[in-house]
């Protein structure tokens, strides 16, 4: 079931688990993992260069041949009290069909031991600086409202290690912080110009009351003539 609403039944466990199983004499249905990280060690002024996930993998589990549709991939998540997950997050996890997909899909192949998603470039913005970035991980099946295989019985089963773990999922941020040519340091934005603003605070800041000529000279000359 691929909505809080179409359950018959459900548990609010809290597993790190992926099962996918589609059966026509059976119920089918999807479990979906979240992955809350908790990014505010991302200074604000960093520019995002790449990201990627890390799993380490206990358990793995599917009936279908490598060909099959047996992917798995990154979402976003929206939790009602990140990090904290609660029945009603299940409809979190991107759109119920066709949702944001962050990193490359995984097949069955590309899926053991240890388990890397990368982040696609455009959707690094997703990664939040100021509090916690929701990741979930979907499978294939659960994307799409079509049936799988032409209705064919089909099952996948992934266990990741948790948090609580030695091998716990890592997250890994690479990123630069803005530099400045400016030497006078009044360049708070770090884009190699001062503006009249960033002139003025720095002048309130660190020169009312206790003036030092030299430097106050360099940011005017710096903010009338450009750094570098």
């Amino acid at each position: 079931y691929k909505s809080r609403g179409d359950f018959l039944s459900s548990n609010s466990q809290n597993q790190n688990s992926i099962f996918i199983r589609y059966n026509l004499s059976s119920f089918s249905f999807v479990r979906r993992i979240s992955l809350p990280f908790n990014t505010t060690a991302i200074p604000n002024d960093a520019i995002l260069s790449s990201a990627l996930l890390k799993l380490t993998s206990n358990t793995f589990f599917t009936n279908q041949p490598f060909n099959s549709g047996d992917l798995i991939t990154l979402v976003p998540t929206t939790l009602n009290n990140t990090p904290n997950l609660t029945l009603e997050d299940f409809d979190q996890f991107g759109s119920i069909d066709n949702p944001v997909e962050l990193s490359n899909r995984l097949n069955q192949s590309q899926i053991g031991l240890n388990t890397t998603f990368y982040f696609n470039e455009s959707k690094l913005y997703y990664i939040n600086k100021d509090g916690y970035t929701g990741i979930g991980i979907r499978g294939v099946y659960d994307l799409y409202p079509t049936i799988p295989n032409h209705r064919e019985y089909t099952e996948l089963l992934i266990w990741f290690d948790s948090a609580d773990s030695i091998n716990k999922p890592l997250l890994i941020v690479t990123y630069i912080i803005k530099t400045s040519q400016c030497s006078s340091g009044a360049d708070t934005n770090r884009n190699g110009i001062i503006s009249q603003d960033e002139l003025n605070s720095y002048i309130q800041e660190y020169y009312i009351g206790n003036v030092n000529i030299d430097k106050l000279s360099n940011a005017i000359a710096e903010h009338l003539n450009g750094c570098g």
